[in-house]
């Protein structure tokens, strides 16, 4: 299980990563390597918001 201070770490160093999306969007790579990081990128945003667990529990299952 991850703890709520790798948790922050993760979000830290997501935080200075804010435009991933739009950089991985400029290079030609495939379709599905992009939604893969949009679902990321949507489940990330989703952890500051909601209880971290449900939000991992519902990518993983």
């Amino acid at each position: 299980m991850i703890t709520e201070e790798q948790l922050e770490n993760l979000l830290e160093i997501f935080d200075h990563w804010k435009d991933l999306p739009e950089i991985v969007r400029s290079c030609s790579v495939p379709y599905y390597v992009q939604d893969g990081i949009d679902a990321v990128w949507k489940a990330i945003k989703e952890i500051k918001n909601e209880n971290v667990f449900r939000v991992v529990g519902r990518i993983v299952g």
